[in-house]
């Protein structure tokens, strides 16, 4: 039985932009956890077929069920009034997995967690639908989207106040006032016989449809909150362009528009990542995108989200600390660390020797060896929330940037990128849903948050994207200068709002070489060097 709390609602503001302010009498809990790739053991858990898998793919999928129950252990001591989802529910949409976490998600609720999930691109259709057995890889049965709607009809569908035609998408009020847009932005239908699609777009129709929703939602008082599988948001600098799959297609106009039209916050997961990340528009707007990292990825973690009566959100992560799991004497977050650290490695080596028609750089085995250390450390901090840069990571940033060579260049670059963690905290926060007169009033960690960062791509051509940062609204001028100090470019030059924004460049009749880009505001100025390549 989900538990309803009751809530007295207000209207605060005029014309478009007019948000809810919602009075809550007791707080609510939520929790999350995302990318469970749920994984039943009975589809195999050893033989060369399953290692092969898992030198690829590397999850934790042999201690899944336990890492899974280690998981609502935590959720139950945490009592929350909501459990949220936000997709990769299975491995890759096996029938038998699907099943099995129903089993778990019913006798959940039966505690009284109220548990609402959306698919992520693993969970349908899919053709790595598969069990193993010994060498062997064989196919087992996957789900249709009407079958995923079915199965997990108790978990948002079933109590939906609306569902779109389009997609997995539904609108339901999980608590008064609060309405929750599962959002469904997978794209299981073009998954072929051989190929599952990774990455995540917004039909026109069903844009239309959460547009209307969402104006429904403002019309009568409600918050609005979102699950969603894909990133609204980039969480770094350049994420689009070097993980293009992991945010959603057009994620500039979509989260405007959704963010406009009154989505505050909303929970993702997909890069396996803690990692959160805020926008704000010249409207007045402001989105949070809260990522949450895998279930089978270190350090595994659990989200709580305190959504108090005035409306003010404060968020804390617990990490999984122990398994009912044979991990021959090692403590559970060392074992995770390491099985992940292992993998990242050879990921990282398979794709800088691989050559680039292929999407690698073409560089030498051993070279590669000597890099794929530092892409998983960066990575593993990412994935944790704890991006730190030492003095050492720093000089190493610096001695790729400085190589000359255009793939070491390139990798610096996503590394300075990956370090480098915007504001806010990725897991301690305190966040407000209410309507604010001013960013920096019900923001304040944006006050910190003013920055520069190195474009991407770079070494470029023809063109590359510049981004920064403002703790609050203010005229600005951003301009390109080459080496002897001539303006060749204004990129920028106006009122800008607080938050993170992102400016193109095209070179277009300029010629190769090292140009600088320089930010100015009334108080202070910024400048980096970029490298023009033709």
């Amino acid at each position: 039985m989900k538990k309803w709390y009751r809530i007295t609602l207000f209207l605060s503001g005029l014309g478009l932009q007019a948000a809810v302010a919602a009075e809550l009498t007791e707080p609510v809990k939520i929790c999350v956890i995302s990318d469970p790739h749920f994984y039943n053991s009975s589809l195999g858990t050893s033989g060369s077929a399953f290692e092969a898998y898992l030198a690829q793919d590397r999850k934790m999928l042999a201690e899944s069920e336990a890492i899974f129950k280690a998981a609502l252990g935590i959720i139950q001591q945490q009592k929350p009034n909501i459990l949220l989802i936000p997709g990769d529910l299975t491995k890759d949409g096996e029938k038998l997995n699907h099943e099995k976490m129903v089993q778990y998600l019913t006798d959940l609720e039966k505690t009284g967690v109220a548990v609402y999930v959306v698919p992520g691109n693993h969970d349908i259709m899919n053709p790595d639908a598969v069990q193993f057995e010994g060498a062997n890889v064989l196919p087992v049965p996957s789900i249709t989207p009407e079958e995923f709607a079915a199965l997990y009809a108790d978990f948002g569908y079933h109590e939906a106040v609306a569902r779109d035609t389009y997609s997995l998408s539904y609108v339901t009020e999980p608590v008064p006032g609060i309405r929750l847009f599962g959002i469904d932005a997978c794209q299981y239908r073009r998954n072929t016989e051989t190929f599952p699609v990774t990455s995540g777009s917004l039909s026109s129709e069903t844009m239309t449809w959460l547009l209307g929703q969402l104006q429904e939602a403002r019309q009568n008082n409600k918050v609005a909150i979102g699950i969603l599988h894909h990133g609204l948001l980039e969480h770094f600098v350049g994420q689009k362009s070097f993980f293009s799959e992991y945010v959603l297609d057009d994620y500039q106009t979509v989260s405007q528009q959704l963010a406009q039209a009154g989505l505050q916050l909303v929970f993702t997961g997909h890069f396996h990542a803690q990692d959160i990340t805020i926008k704000s528009w010249p409207d007045g707007s402001m989105l949070y995108d809260v990522e949450t990292g895998s279930l089978l990825s270190y350090p595994v973690p659990v989200r709580t989200v305190i959504l108090q009566p005035d409306l003010k959100a404060q968020f804390t992560s617990q990490n999984v600390q122990s398994i009912d799991y044979n991990l021959s004497g090692k403590a559970f977050p060392q074992y995770a660390m390491e099985f992940l650290t292992a993998g990242v490695n050879q990921l990282a080596i398979a794709i800088l020797t691989a050559p680039p028609e292929q999407g690698g750089y073409g560089i030498s085995a051993q070279q590669a060896a000597l890099v794929a250390p530092s892409i998983a450390n960066a990575l593993i901090a990412h994935y944790s929330g704890n991006e730190t840069m030492t003095p050492q990571i720093q000089a190493l940033i610096s001695t790729f940037m400085a190589s000359g060579d255009q793939n070491m260049m390139l990798l610096g670059t996503a590394l300075t990128a990956i370090w480098t963690d915007p504001l806010p905290n990725d897991l301690t926060l305190e966040m407000n849903l209410r309507p604010a007169t001013a960013v920096a009033e019900h923001h304040p960690f944006l006050a910190q948050q003013f920055a520069l960062m190195q474009n991407y791509p770079n070494p470029f051509n023809p063109s590359t994207q510049i981004a920064f940062s403002l703790s609050e609204n203010s005229e600005i001028r951003l301009m390109v200068y080459d080496m002897a100090g001539r303006a060749v470019r204004t990129l920028a030059n106006g009122s800008f709002s607080a938050g993170t924004h992102h400016i193109s460049f095209n070179s277009e009749g300029l010629a190769s070489g090292v140009y600088l880009y320089q930010l100015e505001t009334p108080e202070a100025t910024l400048q980096r060097k970029m490298l023009l390549v033709k």
